[in-house]
């Protein structure tokens, strides 16, 4: 009997060893999930706030009563570079906004637009 429970048990922990050892399926994508042209965009950034978008090193700028902090730039599932912004106003945080930045046809710099919002924290804030 207890032979029997060992060979059992060791039959067990074979088996469940092997399948810990074996490599997950590979799996290839034919369909996918995103296209570059599908990059939907809200509204335009004015072309003012271009160049300190543009740039990486840039961190705050002010548009009207707000502070605007930048992210530094990241890039999204989309292959676009894009900012957080998070607006405050007397050092109170009004919310957040999230832009991107489409290569454009003048050299280096880059359409900027406000993207659409996700969630309900993001804030209703717009740069005209």
């Amino acid at each position: 009997m207890i032979k029997h429970i060992r060979n059992t048990s060791l039959l067990i922990l074979t088996v469940g060893l092997t399948a810990c050892v074996s490599p997950p399926r590979n799996v290839d994508a034919e369909i996918p999930l995103v296209t570059p042209s599908s990059f939907v965009s809200s509204e335009l950034v004015p072309s003012q706030y271009w160049s300190i978008l543009d740039n990486p090193l840039e961190t705050q700028f002010t548009y009207q009563d707000y502070l605007v902090q930048m992210s530094a730039p990241y890039e999204s599932a989309l292959g676009t570079h894009c900012r957080l912004l998070t607006f405050s106003q007397d050092s109170t945080i009004a919310g957040t906004r999230v832009t991107c930045g489409k290569p454009s046809n003048q050299g280096n710099k880059s359409l900027w637009f406000l993207t659409k919002d996700l969630s309900n924290t993001q804030s209703k804030v717009t740069l005209k």
